[in-house]
Parts: structure tokens; C-alpha cells; sequence
């Protein structure tokens, strides 16, 4: 196994959701001024119009692109979502 994220694992929702909380949490303490939630935003939308234009060579089509740029507002919600989650749920353990 050479590779843990491709392409086409990114197009995926679990994918994209994975990359998008990782690299959020990985910049948000450099971008102090900026709220995490546009981070994640910003992030979801590089992802999936990346991975359409790559996995779709030459043969992306506006409803593509629309569709990704659509399936960047989930992503980015699920991202987010998932990190309160586990916020809410490390405060209450006392972790």
C-alpha cells in the first residue's frame, strides 16, 4: 500500500470529510482571526472541485463542478460537526 489518500478517495464524502478536518485543524492555530468553520469551508471546496477536475480529465461538465461545489457545503458541515462532536464529548469526559 503506497498510498492512503488518492484522488479518488478525496471524491469520496468520507474522504473529503477526513481531509477536510485534518488540514482545518492543522492551520486553524495559524489563522487565529479567521473562524474554523470558513477554514473547513475554504478547505472542502479546494478538495472536491480538485478532485472533480482530476478524477474527471478532460471531461468535467458544469453540472460536475456544481455538484462538487455542492458536495463541499456537506463536507464542510460534516467536518465541522465532527469536531464539536468531539469537543463537546473530550469537555464532558474531562479529557
Amino acid at each position: 500500500m503506497n498510498e492512503f489518500l488518492t484522488w479518488d478517495y478525496l471524491g469520496t464524502f468520507g474522504g473529503a470529510s477526513l481531509a477536510v478536518t485534518l488540514l482545518t485543524q492543522a492551520v486553524k492555530g495559524y489563522l487565529k482571526d479567521v473562524d474554523p468553520k470558513i477554514i473547513a469551508l475554504c478547505w472542502a471546496i479546494l478538495i472536491m472541485l480538485g478532485a472533480e477536475f482530476i478524477t474527471s480529465v478532460g471531461t468535467s461538465t458544469v453540472s460536475g463542478v456544481l455538484m462538487a461545489a455542492m458536495n463541499a457545503l456537506l463536507v464542510a458541515g460534516a467536518s465541522v460537526g465532527l469536531f464539536e462532536t468531539a469537543k463537546s464529548v473530550a469537555n464532558r469526559e474531562g479529557i
